[in-house]
């Protein structure tokens, strides 16, 4: 697919300042957590295999289970505790819900997904650059972060995303506790630049030929297949899964693709599912990632 589009000019600045690498040391961390190799393309019968399990009932149900078991045992009480002690450090102020949408370039479709929120109004407007605003980069001092210990905690933690257990155990869920993570979108609600925006403007760049000299042959291949595996796959947004379980926010732009091609296509059992999860939970517990 062929992608024809200007819009990348405008931060050409941006994007030769962007990591567009694919770390060698993420890849093995990433081979470890799903227990094999990937960093060359997963086979046809690994592919067929996790396209069954990703449809099965069984991990529907798994899914189902342990959202609701999370969300009854910790869920609510933890959120309610965090948000008390957020207002009591802010001296009174409640901090509201937070909605983002989050989807999968090539997709149409994006989930309006709940957090607490942890960052300032209009928090997406204070960097403007798609490269910048987002994760794309590492900002160490992120001034877009409420003030106070709790905040911060809440980010590290991931308590500020229990909200989005809800959206997993419901009849008709919109969201996977496992899978691939996705890119925050524009909404008519919070239309700054996004991450799909920028993952947009780095594939027109590079079939513009802006780019080629910079990537590795594994980097071309993400940007090469992304939207149309995408398009094949149809993943939901997941809480957990093979980003969160390497580098966390702070990964390179393309390896966060990465990590979504290698949720839908690797991930073909229990176990790569189970992998997946513990080894999110052992990062967030580390702050692996997190801002």
């Amino acid at each position: 697919m062929i992608v024809s589009g200007e819009r990348w000019r405008e931060f050409e600045d941006d994007i030769l300042k962007t990591d567009l690498t694919i770390p060698e040391s993420a890849l093995h961390l990433l081979s470890v957590v799903i227990g094999t190799d990937v960093r060359e393309p997963a086979s046809a019968k690994t592919i067929l295999a996790a396209k069954r399990w990703r449809s099965s009932l069984t991990r529907i149900r798994l899914e189902q289970s342990i959202a609701n078991l999370a969300w009854n045992l910790t869920g609510r009480g933890t959120i309610w505790a965090v948000t008390q002690l957020m207002k009591h450090e802010m001296g009174g102020e409640v901090p509201s819900q937070y909605h983002m949408g989050v989807g999968f370039l090539g997709m149409d479709v994006a989930v309006i997904i709940p957090k607490v929120r942890t960052m300032v109004n209009q928090a997406d407007k204070v960097i403007m650059s798609p490269f910048k605003q987002t994760a794309f980069v590492t900002i160490p001092q992120d001034g877009r972060v409420l003030p106070g210990q709790i905040a911060k905690f809440a980010r590290r933690s991931g308590v500020d995303e229990l909200f989005q257990l809800e959206l997993v155990r419901r009849k008709r869920y919109s969201m996977d506790l496992v899978g691939p993570r996705g890119c925050t979108v524009r909404t008519k609600h919070n239309e700054g630049l996004k991450e799909l925006d920028g993952l947009a403007m780095l594939r027109e760049a590079y079939f513009a030929g802006f780019l080629s000299n910079r990537l590795s042959p594994l980097a071309k291949r993400v940007l090469e297949t992304y939207v149309e595996r995408m398009q094949e796959y149809k993943p939901k947004p997941a809480i957990a899964g093979a980003l969160s379980a390497t580098l966390g926010k702070d990964a390179p732009s393309l390896f966060r693709a990465y990590c979504d091609l290698v949720g839908c296509e690797r991930e073909k059992s229990v176990k790569e599912w189970f992998r997946l999860l513990a080894f999110t939970a052992i990062q967030r517990v580390r702050g692996i990632g997190t801002r």
